[in-house]
């Protein structure tokens, strides 16, 4: 609900590339914060040791760690949650919604960038 507002405001109000960057980030935290409160520093880590493993390894051998690390962090998570409530029977917003999406998209990103690695290479 709040989302389009939140759209049309960014695009009628908000101008200059930084301040828009600004503005978008401290605004997607404060929506993490409000659905999954303290569990978004685990977001956060799985994001930022990701980028760090891309960074501190060659470009070709990168992409199978990353998909191991997000991955594993992932099934900890679940592994968490079944521990925490293992019937389901109090619902809440779990944060694995976010980072299953989160796990697929730096695995996509690892591969996507060693497959660009290797086409430079040609």
């Amino acid at each position: 609900m709040l989302m389009i507002p939140l759209g049309w405001f960014i695009h009628y109000a908000v101008y200059g590339r930084i301040v828009r960057h600004v503005f978008v980030t401290v605004a997607g935290i404060t929506i993490q914060l409000i659905l999954y409160k303290s569990k978004i520093i685990e977001v956060m880590i799985m994001g930022f040791v990701s980028y760090f493993i891309m960074i501190c390894l060659p470009r070709h051998k990168q992409a199978f760690p990353v998909t191991i690390f997000s991955l594993g962090m992932l099934f900890l998570q679940h592994i968490r949650t079944y521990i925490n409530d293992p019937y389901g029977e109090n619902y809440e917003m779990g944060v694995t919604t976010y980072t299953m999406l989160l796990a697929c998209k730096m695995q996509a990103l690892g591969y996507n960038y060693q497959d660009g690695g290797d086409y430079l290479k040609h």
